[in-house]
């Protein structure tokens, strides 16, 4: 906080080509994501259920998060897709949560168990990403062994 002002941070993600995108929801991007999506993110912090099918469409529907991305940052889905593996879709895909986040009021009773949310999804993608890297360092070593 600044002289009365919280300063908020604005949450990137890297694509293949190297280039670092700043995912910042403002009301102007809020409007463009509600024309490219027809979801409204200001509703979705009065309304839960917006919400919930918000972060519903963000995990399981990459349609919704390169739209979603797209709008935000004025380019089309299918430039974000071209510079995109699933590693930067990832963290594309975290960006726009944490965003979301950021967009919500501090006074939203829905922010801090968002934050929560984002908190325990990383900690989770850590874990799976920790249990396939020691699959795949025990399948190699099966593979060389044999």
């Amino acid at each position: 906080m600044t002289g009365g002002i919280t300063v908020r941070q604005t949450q990137t993600f890297t694509d293949l080509a190297g280039k670092t995108h700043a995912v910042k929801i403002t009301m102007a991007a809020r409007r463009k994501v509600r024309d490219a999506t027809e979801i409204d993110l200001l509703r979705a912090v009065e309304r839960p259920e917006i919400l919930s099918d918000v972060l519903t469409k963000i995990t399981e529907d990459d349609e919704f998060v390169v739209t979603a991305l797209g709008a935000i940052l004025g380019v089309t889905p299918e430039s974000i897709e071209a510079e995109a593996d699933a590693t930067v879709y990832a963290e594309a895909s975290t960006a726009l949560v944490e965003a979301i986040v950021d967009f919500f009021p501090d006074s939203s009773p829905l922010k801090k168990p968002l934050k929560l949310a984002v908190e325990n999804s990383t900690i989770l993608t850590e874990s799976r990403a920790a249990i396939i890297e020691a699959t795949l360092i025990q399948a190699i070593g099966t593979a060389s062994s044999a």
